[in-house]
């Protein structure tokens, strides 16, 4: 397909001379550039993860934060067919926001300023900035795709930052607002963040994950022997980067369950900038020869290898959306603790959920699924018929019926109507 681009990147249109149905999606993850163009990430934004939106519309304009240099190998690459990136200034932490924060404005200001859809992926500033533009300066309709709620990121239990509490109350007035001003709201919950942040009620909402899960992601099992006779193999998997992850709590209760008398090991998928502290941590408990830090593992066939070689999936996040590494836990039938934030009561039951910051509570639950073969059989066994319902073919139904919704809008003469019934 051959399209003219602007200076800014944003397709305008094909070589038929017909207008392109792109959508521009705003989004806080953070990406890397390289010296011939392309752009990369460590997460799980990738092509792949894009392209989802290309099912229904021309092509995508991905709008996010991207630095640049080398030292890219075991990224992956998220530009490509049909998906295009536009860059905004790289920062990280509110300071470095702030200073650059009139240049991500005019970069946002734009790239928004165009006939395209806008979804906004929330909750983050980048959103906030983007509806604030939108509905005050281009009077420019957008639709929303909520997966979490960062104001409780800000917690006592999640955060020490001292200005917790003015970022929590910022993050919960911010997506208000945002979702307040939408023309169509999907959530990755199905009640949670729906109760926290309504959408006007002439809106029809959707509920889908943003997980991608295969067949080939599946594995239902027969036994729950424990890997290694009487030793026990518990897994966690998350982002190091940021301190709501709570690992702290997880090799806390490892220790625990160690001086109860378990030979018990935890395996530490991830990585980021508390991998350090957390490795010291392991130390001064003197379990570090029980802990193993393996680093991200991009791979899916190694993760599923790490998960299929594990007794118990631990989770002990004092905030969350709808955590894909549990998903993607339970899809291998693997028994698995959490802690009860967010989403996560949708996934798992009451027994299985520990509250943020019990480490006691969390070894407790180890060593009734340690001592009880059937019971780890029936546990897992639920969790992989619950991940079963978060199977691509499942969810995709209820996005492309969203993003046709949004598609919809923007081929009505170019205009939509606000939810306050104004004609853009």
């Amino acid at each position: 397909m051959c399209a003219d681009i602007d200076s800014h990147g944003v397709i305008i249109r094909m070589d038929n001379n017909k207008n392109i149905l792109a959508v521009v999606v705003v989004s806080e993850c953070r990406l890397y550039g390289d010296n011939d163009g392309n752009f990369y990430t460590r997460e799980g934004y990738d092509h792949n993860f894009w392209k989802r939106y290309v099912n229904v519309f021309d092509s995508i304009i991905v709008c996010a934060r991207v630095g640049y240099g080398n030292g890219l190998k075991g990224y992956k690459k998220v530009n490509g067919k049909s998906v295009i990136v536009n860059s905004l200034p790289y920062y990280l932490g509110p300071v470095q926001f702030l200073c650059k924060f009139h240049k991500v404005v005019i970069s946002l200001w734009r790239i928004l300023n165009n006939r395209h859809a806008l979804i906004l992926r929330a909750p983050s500033v980048l959103s906030f900035i983007s509806s604030i533009i939108s509905v005050y300066f281009l009077r420019k309709t957008y639709a929303v795709e909520l997966v979490g709620d960062a104001s409780n990121i800000f917690t006592s239990m999640s955060s020490d930052h001292k200005l917790r509490s003015f970022f929590s109350v910022m993050f919960k007035i911010s997506t208000k607002f945002i979702i307040k001003n939408a023309t169509h709201v999907s959530y990755v919950t199905r009640n949670v963040l729906q109760n926290s942040f309504p959408a006007n009620s002439n809106i029809k909402s959707y509920s889908y994950s943003s997980i991608q899960m295969l067949s080939d992601d599946y594995l239902s099992r027969d036994t729950y022997v424990l890997r290694r006779q009487n030793r026990i193999q518990l897994i966690t998997i998350c982002s190091m980067e940021v301190t709501y992850k709570r690992v702290d709590m997880c090799i806390d209760a490892l220790r625990i369950t160690v001086d109860a008398g378990y030979d018990a090991y935890l395996c530490v998928i991830g990585d980021g900038r508390m991998r350090k502290q957390y490795q010291a941590l392991s130390v001064d408990l003197k379990i570090d020869h029980r802990v193993e830090f393996a680093g991200h593992i991009t791979e899916k066939s190694k993760i599923h290898q790490r998960l299929d070689s594990s007794d118990i999936f631990l989770l002990c996040s004092s905030s969350e959306g709808l955590p894909r590494a549990l998903i993607e836990a339970m899809a291998r039938s693997l028994p698995s603790i959490c802690t009860c934030v967010g989403g996560i009561q949708e996934l798992l039951a009451e027994r299985w959920m520990t509250p943020v910051g019990a480490s006691d509570v969390i070894s407790s639950k180890v060593i009734e699924l340690a001592n009880n073969e059937d019971l780890r059989c029936e546990t897992g066994n639920n969790n992989y018929k619950k991940a079963l319902e978060y199977k691509e073919e499942v969810i995709r139904t209820e996005r492309e019926l969203f993003y046709k919704e949004i598609l919809s809008s923007l081929r009505f003469d170019g205009l939509a109507k606000s939810p306050s019934g104004r004609i853009y």
